[in-house]
């Protein structure tokens, strides 16, 4: 291609260039003061708020206050409601569920209850008439009145059933699809490591509509002190959700913290509402490292999460384009989390 002479290209350049100019003069002058500044110092300001899919369990009754004063920040409710059988099909549901599905419906809440199950690594997914009655028992659930689909959360699948897992889920989305019902499934551990090699993440979320992820810290739950989650298993868990989709894997915010003997042995589960009240009643002094608290009581030490490191790593997942978090649970966050926490956009 022939190049244009000198002297009209650099004329041409002066123009673009007043044009820019003009153009900048333009955003800097006619939005707020700072907001160009802000939009290219802070990537995330520019990206659409998360939706936070919670869980619902039993928390001593916050989990209904926090319902009615935060459920329009929430896009989907995940009761805990429902166990299956995996060795007969069998499920056990709940008895007096309707007002939470009236105060669901008052704040426009989708309703996906939650199917629980432990395998405890005995691989019956293999045998297909028994994979047919359990789809059948998780889809009628997730068609019934009242919910727009259903959570699955089958844990303790061994490693070699990863294939048969995801068969079943695949089996269990198509029903529920036809039936205009949404699918989620909880994937505890990391895709492909430890207790987590059963969970075929990229499978799973090409099935499912939503695939919540663990962030559980590492050994944490067996035998080293320590937070149930932090900054760093966070991160992790959200780069491998992000690098399978942004937009239907969700890592999941632990809201719960860990009490664990001074002379050794298993922690107890508390959540981080109940962690801070017993270190108030304690009057223990907290240490905070890396955005989870800390504090010594009757010969225990307990290590909880707070609302800024929650909120951090919602910001996190945000930064890397992440369309969706979980909340494990609705009612064991800390004080404070929701305020400033903008999932409304």
């Amino acid at each position: 291609m022939e190049r244009p002479a000198a002297g009209p290209r650099i004329g041409v350049l002066s123009i673009g260039r007043v044009r820019l100019a003009l153009v900048a003069a333009v955003i800097v002058f006619s939005g707020p003061a700072g907001a160009l500044t802000a939009a290219f110092t802070r990537p995330d300001a520019v990206r659409p708020p998360p939706r936070v899919f919670a869980f619902f369990s039993h928390a001593g009754g916050q989990e209904r206050a926090d319902l009615a004063r935060v459920g329009r920040k929430i896009s989907v409710l995940a009761p805990n409601w429902y166990t299956l059988d995996l060795r007969t099909g069998g499920v056990q549901g709940p008895s007096g569920n309707a007002p939470v599905l009236d105060e669901a419906r008052r704040l426009g809440l989708a309703v996906w209850p939650v199917v629980n199950a432990r395998a405890q690594g005995v691989v019956t997914l293999h045998d297909q008439a028994l994979t047919r009655r359990l789809a059948r028992a998780i889809v009628r659930i997730g068609t019934a009145r009242g919910y727009g689909g259903v959570t699955v959360d089958i844990e303790g699948v061994a490693a070699s059933g990863r294939a048969a897992f995801s068969a079943l889920v695949a089996r269990v989305a198509r029903r529920l699809h036809r039936h205009g019902r949404k699918l989620a499934v909880y994937a505890p551990g990391v895709d492909g490591v430890g207790s987590g090699a059963a969970y075929d993440w990229s499978s799973l979320a090409h099935s499912a509509n939503l695939l919540l992820v663990s962030t559980y810290a590492s050994g944490v739950v067996s035998t080293t002190p320590g937070p149930a989650s932090s900054g760093t298993s966070f991160a992790a868990a959200a780069g491998r959700a992000a690098a399978v989709s942004t937009s239907s894997v969700a890592p999941t915010l632990e809201a719960v913290g860990y009490s664990w003997p001074a002379a050794g042995g298993r922690a107890r589960i508390l959540s981080a509402t109940a962690a801070a009240r017993r270190r108030a009643r304690c009057r223990a002094k907290a240490t905070t490292r890396n955005d989870a608290a800390s504090f010594a009581c009757h010969g225990r030490r307990v290590y909880y999460p707070t609302a800024r490191g929650l909120r951090a790593e919602a910001r996190d997942a945000r930064s890397r384009g992440i369309r969706w978090i979980g909340l494990y649970s609705l009612g064991r966050e800390p004080a404070g989390f929701w305020r400033g926490f903008d999932t409304t956009s």
